[in-house]
């Protein structure tokens, strides 16, 4: 069985398309060169920096609070605008950065602007790590998402190019797995329809191992 690991999460960058959190979504847990990749780049107006499950304890091992840079070019380099947890819903009138994100890198320095003020969520567990590819081999031509949440629905939440195009699915565990999670693929909305559950593992053609290329509309974490 060939899977992978994300060993530590201490925040979630959850960027948004629009001002005030509107528009498509794509979450980061893990360095990121290329948004590219995730047909996201220089298109980000809003983020949303969750602590993650990892937060407290990478503080105290670091001696200061996680941080996430945003690069304005790919490969980390260019303008950076580092931040920590909090919300930043219009981030050109916050910091002149409006689609300007190319790249992320997490911790890149404990230097950052002025706390914000108000603050997301924190996802306390993130067992599973989930990257879904629009190619089979997870050929990033056909660019990738990653996913740690249920989403109940993918054209929504990710873009409508993302519904019914998913061929092939990197399950990794992530900082909380237990042994038997697993991600569930429905055909439909709202965990309805057909639906594949995919344990930790890589899966380069689900139409040859499960024939289910296609055709995911949401996904759900069991």
């Amino acid at each position: 069985m060939a899977f992978e690991t994300v060993q530590s999460v201490p925040l979630v960058a959850v960027l948004k398309e629009f001002p005030f959190f509107g528009g498509r979504s794509r979450i980061i847990v893990q360095d990121t060169r290329r948004l590219y990749d995730q047909d996201f780049d220089l298109v980000t107006s809003s983020i949303r920096l969750h602590k993650g499950p990892d937060y407290d304890a990478v503080t105290a091992s670091q001696g200061f609070e996680p941080t996430a840079g945003f690069y304005a070019a790919s490969n980390y380099y260019g303008d950076c605008l580092v931040l920590g947890e909090g919300e930043y819903q219009h981030i050109f009138r916050l910091f002149n950065f409006d689609n300007a994100i190319a790249s992320v890198k997490f911790n890149p320095t404990k230097e950052r602007f002025p706390k914000s003020v108000r603050k997301p969520a924190t996802f306390s567990s993130i067992p599973l790590v989930v990257e879904l590819y629009k190619d089979a081999n997870f050929n990033l031509y056909g660019k990738m998402v990653a996913v740690i949440e249920n989403i109940p629905d993918l054209g929504y939440y990710l873009g409508s190019e993302w519904n019914d195009s998913i061929t092939s699915v990197k399950v990794k565990r992530g900082p909380n797995y237990v042994a038997g999670k697993k991600v569930e693929l429905h055909r439909d909305v709202n965990y309805t329809g057909g639906a594949v559950a995919l344990e930790p593992e890589n899966y380069p053609d689900l139409r040859t191992s499960h024939g289910f290329s296609d055709l995911v509309s949401s996904v759900r974490f069991v």
